[in-house]
């Protein structure tokens, strides 16, 4: 629950500050977000972290410096953004760091957090795929069957192996 409630208002106030473009709801936002996910990287030692970190570093070093708004470089004057937290004057400091015309008005920053979101989600999919193919190994199982002839052998995965009268089901060995 505790960690719902840091979302919702780490969301609350990403809200605020992209509504009102206000330097204390930039700092709040950006402070908030950088202890909670430092503090989740460094606990859970999660794959690309250190680039959603460094993702968040950039956007949030570009905003801070530019009072509050995210400068672009590259972008027509009359494009209308969504927010008034962009600024498309093309006018700002450390303009490496702002949203750029050449990378489809995303930021260096948006590559390292969208970089380390795919890593994050492969080693996820890896993890997962390699827990299913573990699981299913077939493993030769002794299981009584009630009858006066004793035990019969077969062959099952581990999960139906241990879905079977766990009380007569003895295993004899896995294969792989």
């Amino acid at each position: 629950m505790k960690v719902y409630m840091k979302l919702v208002c780490i969301l609350c106030m990403g809200a605020l500050w992209r509504t009102t473009a206000s330097m204390a709801f930039c700092y709040l936002f950006w402070i908030t977000t950088l202890a909670w996910i430092v503090r989740y990287i460094i606990g859970a030692k999660v794959k690309g972290g250190l680039f959603v970190l460094m993702g968040i570093t950039c956007n949030a070093s570009v905003t801070l410096v530019n009072g509050g708004v995210m400068p672009s470089v590259g972008i027509s004057p009359t494009f209308q953004p969504a927010s008034t937290v962009w600024n498309v004057s093309g006018k700002g400091q450390w303009l490496l760091l702002a949203d750029q015309a050449a990378l489809y008005r995303f930021s260096i920053g948006d590559m390292f957090l969208i970089a380390g979101l795919l890593i994050f989600l492969i080693g996820a999919v890896r993890f997962a795929h390699n827990n299913s193919r573990q699981s299913r190994k077939l493993t030769k199982v002794a299981c009584w069957n009630g009858s006066p002839e004793g035990v019969t052998t077969k062959f099952a995965t581990t999960e139906m192996s241990l879905q079977a009268h766990p009380s007569f089901v003895r295993s004899i060995g896995t294969l792989s």
